[in-house]
């Protein structure tokens, strides 16, 4: 066994001031804002690029009009916006809660 134990000593980070947290809660919401802005524009695109016309089904007096939903790279476009769409509301929520409680904002 070896005769020596070290010791890993932590140093204690300060608390943030609220001014520090604020800023840290408002780089979190550009970054998700940026996000959402990507992959928004990266779907809108796909789409625009790959607009499909709907087939329509007429079963007796009934029309139905369906559209081709098994495009793998749309669902996966779709996903990254729903995910980032998801994020950017988080952040922003999370600012807003943060100025409530601090009383900035009512």
């Amino acid at each position: 066994m070896w005769p020596f134990q070290q010791t890993v000593v932590e140093a204690e980070t300060p608390p943030l001031t609220p001014e520090q947290q604020l800023a840290e809660i408002d780089l979190e919401c550009h970054e998700a804002e940026r996000q959402f802005n990507a992959d928004s524009a990266a779907l809108r695109n796909y789409n625009i690029e790959h607009a499909e016309q709907p087939f329509r089904v007429k079963t007796g007096d009934v029309l139905r009009i369906q559209t081709r939903v098994n495009d793998l790279e749309r669902q996966r476009l779709e996903r990254a916006f729903r995910k980032s769409y998801e994020r950017r509301n988080r952040a922003w929520s999370t600012r807003a809660d943060f100025l409530l409680q601090r009383g900035l904002i009512r």
